[in-house]
């Protein structure tokens, strides 16, 4: 790549390159903060804490293997902190820090502009794989940091078009870059292993030589520099493809991994393009972006040759060794900064910046129907967790990633929508094409009167060209900024609670200290996280509750008690001290997985208890009385709709359960509303309460509070009158039969409906337009 200047580019002043600076400050601002404010994740960043210790000197056993470089890197770092979660996390955030560092030169070796190269570093910081590897210890940032640098380094010293003063200098400047990448070289090598660190990058130098054409930065690369390329790169080949194929089932160091025996009994479960799926969450939601760019890269053609070649070159590898990240933060950044300058280059034809404008926000909405459907590969892009080990939805307040991650996506394209609005025209693109002439003249008139007030003389130009101009570049910093704060900070701080035991332990650690909490002694009642050893208050402070009984004995006790059981455990915890009128509380509601319960509420704290609003012993009052009943069960006593009804409108039933006896396990409800034989909402039957009180655990005399959350379709439906109708199923065979009312009509206009006696209309609700 060349530093000669695009000739696209205006001419900046040295204060513009205060830009790239500042770009780099807020990453080390969002990539080294807090660092230590959650604890590790159980699944993926235990193993890497158990090979540290086992470096320190302690005793473990079952350790994963990995490349050597980064795990030393890892030990050096936490021994220095004082064996603190931040030191393990350090060196990732380091090294996303070096990754967009080396955006910013790469995009300034383009000859772009500093606007544009403060762009590029905006890009690979809003990268979700970056900021997921640099705020964990998932991925492997460090190897892709040395496999960066030492491309660019070594494609830097033979480059012969840079220039330097004096030919002594240049000389030196040459040597030490060479140094440099050779030393990245070897470090990749040990961080990657000998196919991904040291073949890759020659490959990546080697194919630096077909940017030789002008229009494409003027990279002029010497040929024995080409062939030592080449030689390179097919020698680190032919050792890893040797190794490959002699290696068992154990571990190379040279390799740097073993095989996936799964994968190899299994060929099936992988594919190849598992790992281009794998790399469009990693550069959600600027796939499209990226792919854009990679169809028309114009100056960045090296780094679309990067990204081409590592995506092949990953995806071979991982149908042998499993996922494994793809080391395209830089490419992947050029490229969308690429297409986005496109899309705003008034030279272009009008035509391809919309179409332009259409991919990328097709791409973007694509990812977040995705993200909606399967938000642990948006979340977690690095480690792939299956829906049972990521945190659902509606569990823990304010987590709701299958809402959050799609708005994001739109947010993005209606920004990019707006700075293509915005941005100048093109050459061949008549001004308000789309209005009358009428119109125009008026437009024109406007136009000119705002361009005379924000013109300046000194400055010279049009005020309102300058303006246009600069529009889309501050709406999509505006947007990459956005998604660094949205994900990186917020989305992947929640994802860390979540996947750590670490909160509700450290919680209660924190109230003993304060003298909150008076017992030290912690009962477990069926915890197995492994995080319990590093988190927990001590195994002198540990008591463990093998069956529910011993629970039930524990809290019951007349001195103050904890304990930290699953939320699966509290629903019939919170039924049996309701039957036996003892008090129960929970301390900390934060974690998806556990909850920390207590027979008393220490000063100052509030109840966090999600089934209080559940379960009442006094009936509630309702819009709508009614009187359905399933005997010997339950009764429904009241409902109402809270929210409009209209297409593509949300609304919640609230639903009010006398309850005689527990419900069968399993039971669902069905609630729906229907017009005849063509129109029908929320049709399936649907968990009551959520699940969050499973029927099963409701006791007699009990008053519940059912809320459900349905939407209305856009096309699916037609607007008037709707009857609600419901029913309770048994099994997905059975349903559970009305026994009150006996005949076909009931109390409060209830109307059976069906020989057998199963469904029943409580209601008539309006459906507008």
């Amino acid at each position: 790549m060349s530093r000669d200047a695009d000739p696209s580019e205006p001419p900046q002043r040295k204060i513009a390159w205060l830009g790239p600076v500042l770009v780099w400050g807020v990453a080390a601002a969002v990539l080294l903060s807090q660092l230590g404010a959650t604890g590790l994740w159980t699944l993926g960043e235990l193993p890497v804490l158990d090979r540290t210790l086992a470096a320190l000197g302690e005793p473990r056993s079952e350790l994963i293997r990995s490349p050597w470089l980064p795990d030393q890197l890892r030990t050096f770092v936490y021994a220095a902190t004082g064996q603190a979660d931040a030191g393990l996390r350090l060196p990732g955030a380091l090294a996303g820090l070096g990754l967009v560092a080396l955006a910013l030169v790469s995009a300034r070796r383009l000859g772009w502009s500093p606007a544009w190269v403060a762009l590029a570093g905006c890009f690979a910081l809003a990268m979700p794989g970056l900021l997921a590897s640099s705020r964990t210890v998932l991925g492997n940032p460090t190897g892709e940091l040395w496999l960066s640098a030492a491309s660019l380094c070594l494609i830097a010293c033979c480059d012969r078009s840079r220039r330097s003063g004096s030919e002594h200098s240049g000389v030196g400047r040459r040597i030490a870059l060479a140094g440099l990448g050779l030393s990245c070289l070897v470090a990749a090598v040990a961080s990657l292993g000998v196919v991904l660190g040291g073949c890759l990058p020659l490959v990546l130098v080697a194919l630096a030589d077909v940017a030789r054409d002008p229009e494409h930065g003027k990279l002029e690369l010497p040929r024995w520099a080409v062939i030592s390329a080449w030689t390179g790169a097919a020698l680190a080949g032919f050792v890893g493809l040797w190794l490959a194929w002699n290696q068992g089932e154990g571990y190379i160091p040279l390799l740097g991994a073993a095989k996936d025996l799964d994968l190899l009994e299994t060929p099936s479960k992988a594919s190849f393009t598992d790992t281009l799926e794998a790399f469009g969450y990693q550069a959600f939601p600027f796939t499209g972006l990226v792919v854009l760019g990679l169809l028309g890269p114009g100056r960045a053609r090296w780094p679309a040759l990067w990204l081409g070649v590592a995506l092949v070159v990953v995806s071979v590898w991982a149908l042998t060794y499993g996922p494994t990240p793809t080391p395209v933060t830089i490419p992947a950044a050029l490229l969308a900064t690429a297409a986005c300058k496109r899309m705003f280059d008034s030279d272009e034809p009008i035509a391809a910046r919309r179409l332009l404008v259409f991919g990328a926000i097709l791409g973007a909405m694509v990812l977040g129907k995705d993200a909606g459907r399967t938000p642990q590969r948006v979340a977690s892009p690095l480690l792939q967790l299956t829906e049972l080990e990521f945190p659902q939805p509606g569990v823990v307040p304010g987590f709701d990633l299958v809402t959050s991650l799609p708005r994001l996506t739109k947010q993005f394209a209606g920004l990019l929508l707006l700075a293509h609005v915005l941005a100048p025209r093109s050459k061949d693109q008549r001004e308000w094409a789309w209005a009358p002439a009428w119109v125009v003249v008026r437009l024109n008139t406007l136009a000119t009167i705002v361009d005379r007030l924000v013109t300046r003389a000194r400055v010279g130009g049009s005020g309102l060209q300058r303006m246009r101009a600069a529009a889309p570049l501050v709406l999509v910093f505006g947007a990459l900024a956005h998604q660094v704060w949205a994900f990186g900070i917020v989305t992947l701080t929640q994802v860390n609670q979540q996947m750590s035991i670490a909160a509700p332990l450290r919680g209660f650690v924190a109230g003993v200290e304060a003298g909150e909490i008076p017992e030290p002694a912690l009962g477990l009642h069926r915890i197995r996280d492994p995080g319990l050893e590093y988190y927990g208050p001590g195994t002198e402070h540990e008591v463990f509750l093998s069956n529910r009984s011993d629970l039930d004995k524990w809290l019951s006790a007349e001195t103050p008690r904890t304990a930290l059981i699953r939320r699966s455990d509290l629903p019939p915890i919170f039924s049996a001290t309701r039957s036996g009128d003892r008090p129960l509380f929970v301390l900390d509601n934060s974690h998806h997985g556990y909850v920390l319960v207590a027979n008393f509420l220490p000063a100052g704290r509030d109840d966090q208890n999600p089934l209080l609003g559940i379960a009442f012993d006094q009936p509630l009052t309702l819009a709508n009385p009614t009187l359905v009943g399933w005997n010997p069960y339950v009764e429904l006593i009241a409902w109402e709709i809270e929210g409009a009804l209209h297409r593509g409108s949300t609304a919640t039933l609230h639903a009010v359960f006398r309850v005689h006896r527990p419900l069968p396990a399993g039971t669902k409800m069905y609630a729906r509303l229907q017009k005849g034989k063509v129109s029908r909402v929320a049709a399936e039957p649907h968990e009551l309460t959520g699940g969050a009180l499973p029927a099963n655990y409701w006791r007699a005399g009990d008053y519940i509070h059912h809320r459900f959350e349905f939407q209305v379709p856009w096309l699916e439906v037609l607007p008037g009158e709707h009857e609600l109708i419901v029913g309770l199923r048994r099994s997905e065979k059975s349903n559970l039969k009305i026994s009150t009312p006996e005949g076909k009509r009931g109390e409060y206009g209830v109307e059976v409906r069906g020989k057998s006696h199963e469904f029943a209309k409580i209601g008539v609700v309006e459906l507008a337009w």
